[in-house]
């Protein structure tokens, strides 16, 4: 891999990544969930709660570990479709 196609985690704007995170997590949501409460227990609350931990973990960790974060807060995103899908069965 050549020094241009790697990157660097110093040149991630993390505000706006949590910005586009938060905005991918809330229309998947709202198209996943309708407008179903997040109550305690339930998968709407769980993924929420990971969500926040991977946006605070993303804005006050360590600046190298932003790549790997960051895939999982998508990775997180994900599953809710593929929770979705796996109710639909």
């Amino acid at each position: 891999m050549s020094k241009i196609d790697k990157k660097d985690a110093k040149s991630i704007n993390v505000k706006q990544v949590v910005s586009y995170l938060n905005h991918s997590f809330a229309k998947m949501a709202e198209d996943v969930f309708a407008s179903r409460a997040a109550v305690r227990g339930t998968p709407l609350y769980d993924f929420q709660v990971k969500h926040c931990y991977f946006v605070d973990e993303i804005e006050r960790g360590p600046t190298y570990m932003l790549p790997k974060v960051i895939s999982k807060a998508n990775d997180n995103i994900a599953a809710i479709k593929e929770w979705e899908k796996e109710q639909g069965e």
